[in-house]
């Protein structure tokens, strides 16, 4: 029996989150008078981390119970997320094992 080792090389982009912001951080145009209550907010770098960080693609619905959670807000005041990430190159090198058999053949020769 062989193994052969074969690498493949695959080159990719990667989310990576620099910042993520949760909550009413100024007046917009969903709240057009503070009342008080602009400032709210929680930093979620490490919730947005998780959910898009080395990822090629990453969805975040808002409202999100995880966010949510944080409640850096009144449940009055509508939140929103602000958030900021780049893409990043990146080369993966993935081995792949094919495991190789070698045939013998006999031959039997009766007298």
């Amino acid at each position: 029996m062989y193994v052969l080792k074969m690498p493949l090389v695959i080159v990719t982009q990667v989310v990576v989150m620099l910042s993520a912001q949760y909550g009413r951080m100024r007046i917009g145009r969903c709240v057009q008078d503070g009342l008080g209550f602009l400032g709210c907010s929680s930093n979620v770098l490490s919730l947005a981390d998780r959910k898009c960080s080395g990822r090629q693609s990453c969805k975040i619905s808002i409202p999100d119970k995880d966010f949510d959670s944080t409640r850096p807000c009144n449940k009055e005041v509508k939140v929103y997320l602000e958030a900021s990430y780049v893409c990043k190159s990146g080369t993966y090198h993935v081995f792949k094992y094919t495991v190789l058999q070698k045939t013998f053949h006999m031959s039997l020769g009766i007298s």
